[in-house]
């Protein structure tokens, strides 16, 4: 008799805060889903949609690479195998990058990109580096919605793109301008509650402002320019994916 192994969705974050906000609640959603599939989180330190570093800008990436390598260095650290994965993705924030550049406004007395969201303005000394690194993240983030697969070791893997505007405590918690330790303080007080309970997490993500229920509608170009400023996320079809996974795994076994 075959031997049945747990497949995994690996899920990318870009931050302590954003892992702590949904691991839990997740693994109780796939888990409930599948009795044959787990989640297995990778946070990475740095925003994988940008081509170079922001504090140091002759750091060029690719970052359709730097996924993939974020994705075997996952795979080695949670001791998997390229096969174990049924579906790989990443959630990122906007930070607001589908925006017009004279909603870029410079201000010399900020050391960090603050947002007015009661003006749609984005104040930061040097606004001329800041649009560059926003055009460059908006280019990238279309690219890396186009790629639909990725492929790890000759291993052709399902992959989504998931996004929370302008980041994830403006859309979930309409708070802006946050310090880590409130992101930390917010990501624990949401694990607190949604974390023991999916139906709760279920029922919150998919309440969440978003431009479609369509994945692919929600990369209109057009409409995420008219909406930079708005709480949006695609969460919802995050969950419409990890079921689909699930179910053609429970079809595979």
């Amino acid at each position: 008799m075959k031997k049945q192994t747990n497949k995994v969705s690996l899920l990318l974050t870009e931050g302590k805060s954003d892992t702590i906000t949904y691991e839990n609640a997740l693994r109780s959603y796939i888990q409930e889903q599948s009795k044959k599939s787990n989640i297995k989180i990778k946070t990475i330190r740095g925003d994988l949609t940008l081509s170079h570093d922001f504090n140091n800008p002759k750091n060029v990436k690719n970052p359709i690479i730097e996924i993939n390598k974020s994705i075997r260095e996952a795979i080695k650290e949670k001791f998997l195998k390229e096969t174990d994965i049924i579906g790989a993705a990443l959630i990122t924030d906007l930070d607001a990058c589908f925006s017009d550049k004279s909603n870029f406004i410079q201000n010399d007395k900020v050391d960090e990109v603050i947002y007015d969201l009661n003006q749609n303005k984005i104040f930061y000394p040097n606004i001329d580096r800041l649009y560059q690194f926003r055009s460059e993240k908006r280019v990238n983030i279309l690219r890396i919605f186009a790629m639909g697969n990725t492929k790890i070791n000759k291993k052709e893997i399902p992959f989504r793109l998931f996004y929370n505007s302008i980041d994830l405590e403006h859309c979930f918690y309409n708070k802006i301008n946050q310090s880590t330790e409130e992101k930390m303080e917010l990501s624990e007080a949401f694990d607190d509650t949604y974390g023991v309970d999916f139906k709760k997490f279920v029922a919150f993500i998919n309440a969440l402002p978003s431009l479609s229920q369509d994945y692919y509608k929600t990369y209109e170009k057009g409409e995420l320019e008219r909406n930079a400023f708005s709480r949006l996320s695609n969460l919802s079809c995050l969950l419409e994916w990890i079921d689909e996974l699930c179910l053609n795994q429970d079809e595979i076994s």
